[in-house]
């Protein structure tokens, strides 16, 4: 009896050790509550499933936003390596397709996606607020 509780107190430890554990994770409330410091008006909406943004990129759906008229996706991953392959996912899917203007955030193990369908010889409304809210979470 002894020894089988020894043996599975090291398995627990064997396996919680091998689970990805970035300390430094953002978490959703952290993000809205930067985007709401900087006064950046989102708010929650109902996913998109478009054939390109909304989409399941590494395995992970992303959780959608307005901000005033234009998408805003917020992909939320288990570490950053793990949002690096979500951009890589996004890019192998795309490249067929004629995307319409987006910009593209990361920071820590976050991806967003403010689709603002702006020329892109104008200045992107937001851009720079959100920069600051990227900042501001590192």
């Amino acid at each position: 009896m002894r020894k089988s509780i020894t043996v599975l107190i090291v398995i627990i430890l064997l396996l919680s050790a091998c689970q990805p554990n970035d300390s430094d994770a953002i978490n959703l409330n952290q993000i809205v509550t930067a985007f709401e410091n900087e006064q950046i008006p989102i708010k929650e909406a109902k996913a998109s499933r478009s054939i390109v943004f909304g989409t399941k990129l590494n395995g992970t759906r992303p959780k959608s936003y307005m901000l005033e008229d234009k998408n805003v996706f917020i992909y939320i991953y288990g570490s950053s390596n793990q949002r690096e392959k979500g951009l890589e996912d996004f890019v192998k899917k795309t490249e067929a397709y004629d995307v319409v203007s987006y910009q593209v955030y990361e920071v820590k193990n976050v991806l967003i996606f403010y689709v603002h369908e702006q020329d892109l010889s104008e200045d992107v409304t937001y851009h720079d607020q959100i920069l600051k809210v990227i900042t501001n979470l590192e």
